[in-house]
């Protein structure tokens, strides 16, 4: 599970820097923060009604920069509507399919 918000913080700030970048928005740091709420007795199948995944996640980002405050806020909206792991994240309609099929010959 750690891997998945380390791997959003990484998303968001990539995202955060192409953006501004594009937007000749000028970027000195970008921060990225992000905790996730898991109730672990779903994944250990102690209680099959919690959900095995986070319950909830929060995301800070925090920008050194000298832009404008509509600047800034016009990184974040096109930040946020284009980061693919928040849209993952974000997506209960994204199906997944697994297997476990042994293809090794016997």
């Amino acid at each position: 599970m750690e891997l998945v918000l380390a791997s959003i913080g990484t998303c968001q700030a990539m995202t955060y820097r192409a953006y501004g970048t594009a937007m000749d928005i000028p970027l000195d740091a970008i921060e990225v923060e992000v905790e996730g709420d898991i109730d672990l007795r779903g994944f250990l199948a102690v209680d099959d009604s919690v959900r095995p995944s986070f319950g909830a996640l929060r995301v800070k980002v925090r920008l050194a920069s000298d832009a404008s405050s509509d600047q800034i806020e016009m990184l974040r909206t096109a930040s946020d509507a284009h980061c693919p792991l928040r849209d993952i994240v974000a997506d209960r309609t994204l199906g997944f399919c697994a297997g476990g099929k042994n293809d090794r010959p016997n």
